[in-house]
């Protein structure tokens, strides 16, 4: 239940179901074996990706209409 479910594919991080603990308990012994070249290069990636995700007006506005819909169920 993300709009980040494609992050995976984009080699900037993952989006896993809460209801999968051992899917969580994989990617940590995955990235644990990473060595600091690849670490690197996935912060570097996930840091440029946040940037633009920031800065895309289409991204805010969904944003924007997510808590205020959520405020007035209140």
């Amino acid at each position: 239940q993300t709009p980040w479910s494609h992050v995976e594919a984009l080699g900037v991080g993952w989006a896993m179901p809460l209801s999968a603990p051992q899917g969580f308990a994989r990617v940590i012994e995955s990235v644990a074996e990473w060595d600091d070249e690849k670490r690197n290069a996935v912060f570097m990636a996930a840091r440029q990706y946040a940037r633009e995700v920031a800065q895309d007006e289409g991204v805010l506005q969904a944003n924007r209409r997510l808590f205020m819909d959520r405020l007035r169920e209140q």
